[in-house]
């Protein structure tokens, strides 16, 4: 059963990567250059299933603690200099071409915002390639952006079908409401105040990293305090078991989750393989405006 959780995890990145691809290919059609596209990755096959384990994943070591902290495990928190630099006139019209594509791709509505308030200056629309004019008659027809139109012409109305195999079938696991697990974090919690930290929660390193990031701590206190945190957070997972624990609930809630929901969640790679085929006819057409 394992496996086939993987498989369709492996399905929906499939089928979502060449949504991605479609969303670039409308964009060129409307005549954006190809330097501008947002990237588009290469979905990796899934080998590890605590990546889909989210609250329940295993927790920091105390090794990793001592020498890293968080940051190994989360190397975005150190990218905090992109918040920080100061953007030259070059970087500025890139970055506004970056906001109207994403804009664009995601709901046209909000394009159509940033060109209306000057946002985005009619020189950067320029140099992106974008025409203003067949822009504005795009957003207007489809105020969904890209996105919303590769999902109307892929998925043909059966979008809400879709929707709901892969809230069926390939969802992560989440165990908020679990009273096993609910028990658990207020042990977790109450080990981490002995350590001398109150209303303390799995994402407290997140709401550590915003203080960084808005000024209110230095590069330097960041990095000390949220080694600090992860070591508290090591110790008392050790204490409590805490891994081993998790796994267990995990086993469990995908146990459950797939014997009520057996019917989708053995036929999901079947309807993923048919919604990637079409995605894969509408790539090899090469435009998604186009007939």
């Amino acid at each position: 059963m394992l496996a086939t959780y993987m498989g369709n995890i492996d399905a929906l990145a499939e089928v979502e990567n060449e949504v991605d691809r479609l969303i670039n290919i409308c964009l060129t059609d409307l005549g954006l250059k190809d330097e501008y596209l947002p990237d588009v990755a290469t979905p990796n096959e899934s080998n590890d299933v605590n990546d889909y384990l989210t609250v329940l994943k295993e927790r920091v070591s105390l090794e990793e603690a001592e020498e890293f902290g968080y940051s190994k495990r989360y190397p975005d928190f150190y990218l905090v200099e992109n918040f920080e630099h100061e953007l030259d006139e070059a970087d500025t019209t890139h970055s506004e071409i970056e906001q109207l594509v994403n804009n664009v791709a995601r709901s046209g509505d909000y394009a159509l915002e940033l060109l209306d308030s000057g946002e985005v200056s009619d020189e950067a629309v320029a140099t992106s390639g974008f025409h203003p004019d067949g822009l504005r008659e795009f957003v207007g027809e489809h105020s969904s952006g890209c996105n919303g139109l590769v999902r109307e012409k892929l998925f043909d109305g059966r979008q809400p079908e879709w929707n709901a195999a892969q809230a069926a079938a390939a969802n992560g696991i989440n165990p908020q409401e679990d009273p096993e697990f609910k028990r658990l974090e207020e042990d977790w919690a109450a080990c981490m105040e002995e350590a001398g930290y109150s209303d303390v929660n799995y994402y407290s390193i997140f709401d550590l990293q915003q203080e960084h990031i808005f000024g209110t701590i230095t590069t330097d206190e960041f990095d000390q305090r949220q080694k600090d945190l992860a070591v508290s957070d090591a110790l008392c997972t050790e204490e409590l078991d805490l891994n081993e624990q998790h796994k267990e609930i995990a086993t469990r809630l995908l146990r459950e989750s797939i014997e009520a929901n057996e019917d989708e969640f053995f036929a999901f790679q079947e309807l993923a393989e048919e919604f990637s085929s079409r995605a894969q006819d509408m790539i090899q057409q090469d435009t998604v405006l186009g007939e």
